[in-house]
């Protein structure tokens, strides 16, 4: 059985590389080692976020760089989805994502 949570997250451009952004958990009724989980990110995370297999914490990789500095318009939005799967030691994977 499969649970999927949408959550977003605003990332402004005084963000740097290596804060942490967001952190997702799982939970898993199995006990033992099917009861340990591991996060990875699927998708279009374009080396720009990481996270941690064993927190679900999630980081920016890269600062975000403006692409035009002399202009006076604001900044365009950049649109990232990331995709999280929790798996444990079993067959099942579920997510939860909660805000920071």
């Amino acid at each position: 059985m499969y649970f999927v949570n949408r959550c977003g997250q605003v990332v402004t451009g005084n963000t740097k590389s290596g804060d942490v952004i967001a952190r997702v958990r799982a939970t898993d009724a199995d006990a033992g080692a099917n009861a340990v989980l591991t996060y990875r990110l699927e998708g279009d995370a374009d080396e720009m976020f990481s996270i941690a297999p064993d927190t679900g914490v999630i980081r920016l990789e890269k600062n975000i760089v403006r692409a035009d500095t002399s202009s006076d318009e604001p900044d365009k939005e950049m649109i990232y989805h990331l995709v999280v799967v929790a798996s444990d030691g079993g067959m099942r994977s579920c997510l939860r994502c909660l805000q920071q």
